[in-house]
């Protein structure tokens, strides 16, 4: 949206399940019929927003019959060919990472020219064949984009706003980078899965410097805490250690708090950085264990250890980086006996936390469907599941 409006296009971004939510009158034919525009884009990223994305791009081209619809994201990449010959409400699918090639696509309708040199786009052509597009290559570095434009959302307060009973906080989420180094199994994010679905062969990281540039405007927007997604470890030793040193040094009038995304246990040299080079007053850490069974945690990529976990938590507590631990149910290859692992590994982090007098969390989701595009979806057998459904 914001790389739209700095290319001289008028850009809303609506999320229709907020003002949903918002407002039990809300009807979301009647919002979507008093828009106006040439092109409706729908992110179709996670599959379980499938039906949605779909029953959403239907009523705006009954709506707005003259109206381009677009679908993006890991899941509309991954099925593009699909959703184009399936669902003729859709005119397209931009397959990847769609900024260059949204600009473009926007440039050509606007323009009234045609669609054959936009970048990444599955279209319907005049003959009704399905025509893919090149692709372009993936940009190396995330600078160029800006992920804190947040006027141009609707409706931003209550999106922004968690409600934690005892205090309201404002709360953003930020990429340190696009792609990953690490192939869990069941990740569509995965360097697997980007290098087949994106196109892209290595992370692309954002600079230290962008990054203290979108704390600012963050704390100029009044947001109090910040959830940095990806492990700024993954960019190796140099770039934790400028961005860590270059947040510490500056001073914030609303962020208060940060949360860390750790991929893997930590080690000393890392957690004390950490702790001496604080992002803001208050820093949590999240990882994400999956299974409490070490050999169904292996299988999925995440080859450490129950003592590694300790130890994690033991280096957290001695640093004062208060820390969570996140699992999922139904894993391929989980059993009641794995299971009952967890289940007793939940208990020992939580009891360690009582004798340790630290604040720690054991929270579990459930892992009912598989990203699109993970090696898991690729080879499901090997890794534990039996797929029902493939399209």
């Amino acid at each position: 949206g914001d790389y739209l409006v700095k290319n001289s296009f008028k850009t809303r971004i609506i999320n229709l399940g907020e003002k949903t939510l918002e407002s039990p009158n809300f009807k979301v034919e009647d919002y979507i019929e008093n828009l106006e525009a040439k092109i409706i884009g729908i992110d179709l990223h996670w599959v379980v927003h499938s039906y949605g994305a779909i029953k959403i791009a239907e009523i705006c081209k009954s709506l707005h019959p003259d109206s381009f619809i677009v679908l993006g994201g890991l899941t509309a990449s991954y099925f593009s060919q699909e959703i184009i010959s399936s669902f003729p409400f859709i005119d397209g699918v931009i397959t990847g990472e769609a900024e260059e090639a949204m600009t473009i696509l926007t440039e050509r309708i606007c323009s009234n020219n045609g669609l054959e040199d936009v970048p990444n786009l599955t279209y319907r052509g005049s003959n009704g064949e399905i025509t893919n597009n090149s692709r372009i290559k993936p940009l190396e570095s995330i600078d160029k984009y800006d992920f804190t434009n947040l006027k141009l959302i609707e409706p931003l307060d209550s999106l922004i706003t968690m409600d934690y009973g005892f205090k309201k906080v404002k709360l953003w989420n930020i990429p340190i980078c696009r792609g990953c180094t690490l192939n869990c199994a069941t990740c569509g994010g995965s360097k697997y899965a980007y290098q087949n679905i994106f196109k892209r062969d290595k992370s692309a990281f954002r600079s230290p410097k962008r990054m203290v540039e979108d704390f600012q405007r963050l704390d100029e927007q009044r947001i109090n805490s910040i959830f940095l997604f990806q492990d700024c470890r993954i960019g190796g030793k140099s770039y934790y250690k400028e961005l860590l040193k270059c947040l510490h040094r500056e001073r914030w009038s609303h962020i208060e708090h940060v949360t860390m995304e750790f991929f893997s246990p930590v080690d000393d040299e890392f957690i004390r950085y950490l702790a001496s080079h604080r992002p803001a007053d208050k820093i949590t850490a999240t990882i994400s264990p999956e299974s409490g069974s070490e050999n169904v945690r292996n299988i999925h990529g995440r080859e450490y250890t129950n003592k590694d976990i300790f130890e994690t938590l033991d280096k957290c507590a001695d640093n004062s980086v208060p820390i969570g631990f996140y699992f999922m149910i139904s894993l391929g290859y989980e059993s009641q006996s794995s299971l009952q692992e967890m289940w007793s590994l939940w208990e020992k982090i939580l009891s360690h936390k009582r004798k340790k007098g630290f604040f720690t969390t054991a929270n579990f989701g459930p892992m009912i469907l598989l990203d699109p595009g993970s090696i898991a979806y690729e080879n499901p057998k090997e890794y534990g599941y039996n797929m029902l459904f493939h399209t």
